[in-house]
């Protein structure tokens, strides 16, 4: 190999490598999509002027030794529910069939323990987080009611009237939705005297859903923030860690990896607040719901909850009355699931043929092989035209050493016996072209699918094919790459990306490219699989498997196709050299 080569592959490298540490520094992970939009929204409610109402404190009004700070546990077929009576919210809620990781017998908690105070559904009132501890009631095996009453001490010294606050959740047992309802009673039939910056309460949803994770990317775990209005799921950007979303909608979300909370107000639209920020190296999502006043003494308010895996059979049943427990229908939160059209088409193949398998890795091979068969003819027309290049190779070359003083009259000629020949110079980009879009979507799919999540290909090898595998971990970070373990699906991916570029280059040589068109082609050939290397090596093991037989399959084409391009190109020097000597024949 040339020095020259190997000293541009180095210095791509260098480069790659240190734009990579530059773009983390500039531009670390942040939440995701559009920006705050102000618009003021007609209801039906009638809203309390600010000036008649001002912040109050509360305080008890009863013997708070009457009242025991304890965990309550619900199990239905897919939760363990952790209520805690103080602030009557949830602290815990594990997804039964759904692990951590698969070589960890521990359920994923949706509530993310990392992030301090964390927990499901805390009642702000007054600027305050509601924490008294709540007298509760089980209604029936799935239904929990937690009361409360307080009272107002006021600016002027009086006290407010005894106000109650009802919080109501309920299951079913195998769904993944629930129900809370909020319940705000004023003693007296007086305007319930609460305020915080126009709102009668808030509900702080969560500060971070679950599972832990290590980095906020997509290598690992992400949040992302969304709405469902007119029609269509917008993604919101939080710029300056804070954002308010006041127009009309049908659910709010937190999106993760693989999964996600959902909230559905049933009987009003609640302001929305998303907050994002770092809370010791842990990154917290936050939504908060803020309700309007009301010239009311009693209020109720509910809310379905959907808080569970990504997939797609699961959050199509609340699109469907028949469905589902709730009887919900068009809630479109299936719609959580956001890949473009080919992806959501490839997951229907893929999953069509596991349901044949019942094995995802090799339903990845077989459907890389199925694509691969569907491009053939795209794919043929290019390795025929790779093939004529090789054949005119003689002709460009005379026409080279002809016009090797006048560019001009070299490309000119050029063209004219590429027009004679039916030669397309760039007929072998094609199918390139074509995997593009396919591979683009399938580095979405196999991030980000939840079947491929835990799904083991080769047992003690590729144990999930949503992750990196590993045959040896170091016990610590290499510097500036951040590699944790030294993977063998990348060095394969290496190994067959060369070996295909390699049958590429052979299937076209005799290029009438010299000098710096072929020191091009060397680096095209050796620094852009180095390059991919990186960019690869800690991409899930799916997308690497499925980028391997894609190698592998081209690899067995341009073989196949060499020696058909072979057989052509010395029977078409036969008839050339035959008919020469015929010429010389008739002039002798």
């Amino acid at each position: 190999m040339e020095k020259r080569t190997v000293l541009a592959i180095v210095l791509s490298t260098i480069v790659f490598l240190g734009f990579q540490v530059l773009n983390t520094k500039l531009y670390p992970p942040n939440e995701t999509v559009t920006e705050n939009n102000t618009a003021i929204i007609e209801t039906n409610e009638i809203t309390i002027e600010e000036d008649k109402i001002v912040n109050n404190t509360i305080i008890s009004i009863e013997d708070e030794s009457n009242y025991k700070e304890e965990l309550i546990n619900l199990d239905t077929d897919v939760f363990n529910v952790t209520f805690n009576t103080k602030g009557a919210n949830i602290s815990s809620l594990k997804l039964k069939n759904y692990k951590v990781d698969v070589d960890r017998d521990e359920e994923v908690d949706l509530v993310l323990q990392e992030i301090d105070n964390n927990s499901l559904l805390d009642i702000t009132l007054s600027d305050t987080v509601f924490n008294k501890v709540f007298s509760y009631e089980k209604l029936d095996d799935y239904t929990f009611q937690f009361k409360r009453t307080f009272t107002l001490n006021k600016n002027n010294g009086n006290q407010s009237s005894p106000i109650t606050l009802i919080k109501t959740y309920k299951f079913l047992p195998d769904e993944y939705m629930f129900e809370l309802k909020v319940t705000i009673k004023n003693s007296e039939d007086t305007i319930i005297p609460l305020n915080s910056d126009g709102s009668l309460y808030s509900l702080n949803v969560t500060k971070q859903i679950g599972p832990n994770f290590e980095k906020l990317d997509r290598r690992e775990d992400y949040r992302k923030f969304s709405v469902f209005t007119d029609g269509k799921r917008d993604e919101l950007k939080v710029k300056r860690d804070f954002l308010t979303f006041d127009e009309k909608y049908e659910w709010a979300a937190i999106e993760g990896k693989f999964f996600t909370l959902a909230i559905i107000p049933d009987n009003n639209n609640p302001t929305i607040d998303y907050s994002t920020t770092n809370i010791e190296g842990k990154i917290s999502s936050e939504l908060n719901l803020n309700r309007s006043n009301l010239n009311n003494s009693y209020i109720e308010d509910t809310y379905k909850i959907y808080l569970g895996p990504k997939d797609k059979s699961i959050l199509e049943k609340y699109n469907r009355s028949d469905k589902n427990g709730w009887n919900l229908k068009d809630t479109n939160i299936n719609k959580i699931i956001n890949f473009w059209f080919l992806g959501m088409f490839f997951m229907w193949v893929l999953e069509l043929i596991n349901a044949l398998i019942n094995n995802f890795g090799i339903s990845i091979i077989v459907l890389t092989i199925l694509i691969k068969i569907i491009l053939y003819p795209f794919t043929k027309k290019s390795f025929e035209s790779m093939g004529k290049m090789q054949t005119i190779q003689p002709e460009i070359k005379l026409l080279q050493d002809k016009y090797k003083d006048d560019p001009a009259k070299l490309n000119a000629a050029t063209a004219e016996l590429y027009k004679k020949e039916g030669v397309n110079p760039l007929g072998g980009c094609l199918p390139m072209l074509l995997q593009m879009p396919i591979f683009i979507t399938f580095y979405s799919l196999f991030n980000e699918y939840i079947g491929l999540r835990g799904s083991t290909f080769i047992p003690g090898w590729i144990i999930d094919l949503s992750k990196p595998e590993y045959i040896f971990q170091f016990g610590f970070e290499l510097p500036i790459l951040g590699w944790d373990a030294l993977r063998l699906l990348p060095i394969i991916y290496v190994a067959t990306q060369l070996i295909s570029m390699k049958f590429t280059q052979n299937n076209q040589k005799g290029s009438p490219a010299g000098g710096a068109s072929a020191m091009q082609t060397k680096m095209m050939t050796l620094g852009m699989p180095i390059m991919f290397f990186f960019i690869m090596y800690n991409q899930s093991s799916g997308l690497l498997l499925y980028w391997i037989t894609q190698n592998v399959i081209s690899s067995a084409q341009q073989i196949q196709s060499k020696k058909k391009s072979d057989k052509e190109h010395d029977l078409i020097l036969k008839e050339k050299l035959e008919k020469k000597n015929k010429k010389k024949g008739r002039k002798k």
